[in-house]
């Protein structure tokens, strides 16, 4: 009897909990229901998760209510959990943002792709990598694991897990004592580099490649084929790093696009791989804990008078608390209240250490969502909120590229009923000023009068950023051309000033400002497997994934579905195998806390020891999406995490 639910499995009306079962409610009782329960937890018992798929509209409306109506900093997104993924580049060139157009990789002479599985995460980037690739750029993997593009690398460094930063300064070493700088841009654009300089003399390099088990010859070639290209790329994740060498991994790849000027120039350029349709955007909004519109910092005493003197309020003055501060904690870090906007994989795939149960404990829970999920069937209300095709708004992209959506005919009814508009009616319900705006455009205005990386963003010059694509292309027109063409919503990359129509694509072309970019120097550490002998896992599963593997035998097993089936390899090196007391071709279980995997050995010397690597395929990963019952089985895909193992004799 879920009559809530509409023929497409969406739910369609507000629900309320009575008796501790869901009941269908109305919109105005719902809305009574949840500002009057809000009030009674307002200040830092209160938080506000937001959902990587908002609008920039939404998630301004989000923060704003937060912090005007219930005056705590408590706000984050769902999916940030590796929130030092752009502070180093903020910190050290001025803005936490890619650099440069996307689609310049394609013709950027070496690019190094850092601890990211870009063809499966963020596979619109991976495409003018892979063109670029083809037309003879140099390709630079580091990961410990095998994934699609080092198939296509011309150099695959394959650290010890942890160790990462280490290898980084050996890189960064070779760079500096090769040559391979540019001493004069370095005197024009950056501060002394001397600090780094020093480090980087005290590295030992052979410390470095015993630590990493990375071959002092493939680290040199890395940083030949990096400093030595006229025009080099960075593209970088944090997949599997210890949060403790985050901040020191990013400063060091800013560092080595500093050092070979490869910053402020077409093709080159530094990007993070941002999870999330509009993590970049959410962090323009101001949706982070510590951060202001437009990303400013929320101890900025210039940015905080600003918005408090447009909001007519004064802002909270604690740091709030991020997501996974609040998620790994067993009491939930002390917040007692909740607005929960969306599903997350996190709360299920290990990201954060406590799940759906804990919220369990939480006095008052309104979760606002297309479809039931274990977080409604635990709320205390539950709202309706719309899909993408059912809302007017904007998005940034993590090449700061903001571009509109527009609601479809078929959602119509949903347009008002996103959360930027709820949040709206629960703050006028409760008494606050402020929150009247209701069209996605005047919203914008807001933002453009606020964030100054938006200044003169408006949805009519937005709307000017259109252009027409003919499919056929100029180069062989047909007579029928205007029929087969379509419209590109190019959008407009930030900063954005009434002076520059489409934006900035290359930042840093003409310096840093008033300032010179900082060449901050990190503790080159490592944070290497803690697993001992007494500990019941003494090596790692490293999961790797890829297209095609023709060296491999397999079968084809026809069926209503076709799978393929064929033995595992578990690569690992001679050492790993002479502890285990395995050897070549012997069938061995991998074990691991979440599971066991059958396979068979394979003696590999370029596996790091200690490591356990198994490559599976795209093909199998496709087969469990299709066979899978959850509404967005993408969003649940096991990622490639390594986690710790052992070796059993099968």
């Amino acid at each position: 009897g879920l009559e809530f639910i509409n023929k497409d499995g969406r739910i369609e009306t507000p629900l309320i909990r009575r008796d501790g079962l869901l009941v269908k409610t109305t919109w105005d009782e719902a809305i009574d229901v949840v500002a009057g329960k809000l009030s009674e937890f307002k200040g830092d018992s209160f938080s506000l998760l937001t959902s990587p798929t908002s609008t920039n509209e939404e998630l301004y409306v989000s923060q704003k209510f937060a912090r005007v109506v219930m005056n705590t900093n408590n706000i984050d997104q769902t999916n940030n959990v590796a929130p030092e993924l752009t502070v180093g580049v903020e910190r050290a060139l001025g803005y936490g943002a890619a650099t440069n157009s996307i689609w310049e990789l394609e013709k950027s002479e070496c690019i190094l792709v850092f601890n990211s599985n870009v063809t499966e995460n963020q596979n619109v980037v991976a495409v003018p990598i892979k063109k670029a690739v083809r037309q003879g750029s140099k390709l630079i993997v580091i990961d410990t694991r095998e994934v699609e593009l080092t198939r296509q690398s011309d150099l695959w460094l394959r650290p010890s897990p942890g160790s990462e930063l280490l290898l980084l300064g050996g890189i960064l070493k070779i760079l500096v004592e090769s040559g391979l700088t540019a001493p004069e841009w370095i005197a024009e654009h950056c501060e002394d580099p001397d600090t780094l300089f020093y480090a980087l003399h005290s590295l030992d390099l052979d410390v470095v490649q015993r630590i990493s088990q990375v071959s002092l010859d493939k680290i040199t070639e890395a940083a030949h084929l990096f400093g030595g290209s006229s025009t080099s790329s960075i593209v970088y994740g944090l997949d599997n790093l210890s949060p403790d060498i985050h901040r020191g991994c990013v400063l060091s790849l800013v560092n080595m696009a500093l050092i070979t000027s490869n910053v402020g120039k077409p093709n080159t350029g530094i990007f993070p791989m941002r999870n999330g349709a509009n993590e970049q955007g959410a962090w323009d909004m101001g949706c982070v804990p510590y951060r202001l519109p437009g990303g400013r910092h929320w101890m900025d005493d210039a940015a905080r008078g600003h918005v408090e003197n447009a909001w007519g309020c004064s802002l909270p003055s604690n740091r709030g608390l991020q997501v996974n501060e609040i998620m790994n904690s067993d009491n939930l870090a002390g917040i007692r209240a909740m607005y929960l906007v969306g599903d997350s994989p996190n709360f299920t795939n290990g990201k954060f250490t406590v799940g759906y149960h804990t919220l369990e404990k939480l006095e008052f829970l309104v979760v606002q969502d297309s479809f039931m999920s274990p977080a409604t069937a635990i709320a205390d209300v539950v709202l309706p909120r719309p899909l993408f095709n059912g809302k007017d708004g904007t998005y940034t992209n993590l090449e700061r590229r903001i571009q509109t959506i527009r609601a479809s005919g078929l959602d119509q009814g949903d347009r008002d009923r996103s959360e930027r508009s709820v949040l709206s009616d629960i703050a006028i319900k409760m008494g606050y000023a402020g929150f009247d705006s209701r069209s996605a455009s005047d919203i914008m205005d807001e933002i453009a009068s606020l964030c100054p990386i938006y200044s003169g963003v408006s949805y009519e010059k937005l709307a000017e950023q259109v252009f027409t694509v003919f499919s056929s292309g100029m180069d062989s027109p047909k007579p029928t051309q205007l029929l087969y063409s379509s419209k590109e919503y190019r959008g407009i990359q930030w900063p954005m000033s009434e002076s520059l129509d489409g934006g900035t694509p290359i930042m840093y072309e003409g310096g840093f400002g008033n300032r010179k970019a900082d060449l901050i120097t990190p503790e080159f550490d490592t944070v290497l497997d803690t697993n001992n002998e007494e500990d019941e896992y003494t090596a790692w599963l490293v999961p790797g994934r890829v297209l095609l593997q023709s060296d491999r035998d397999s079968n084809l097993k026809k069926g209503r579905v076709n799978r393929i089936v064929r033995d595992e390899l578990a690569q690992i090196h001679p050492e790993l195998a002479k502890t285990a007391e395995v050897s070549q071709g012997e069938h061995v279980i991998v074990e691991t806390a979440i599971g066991n995997v059958s396979a068979v050995v394979q003696l590999d010397d370029s596996v790091p020891v200690g490591a356990i690597s198994i490559t599976t395929l795209f093909g199998q990963l496709a087969l469990e999406l299709q066979e899978s019952d959850e509404i967005d089985p993408m969003s649940k895909v096991v990622g490639l995490d390594i986690i710790p193992a052992k070796l059993i004799k099968a």
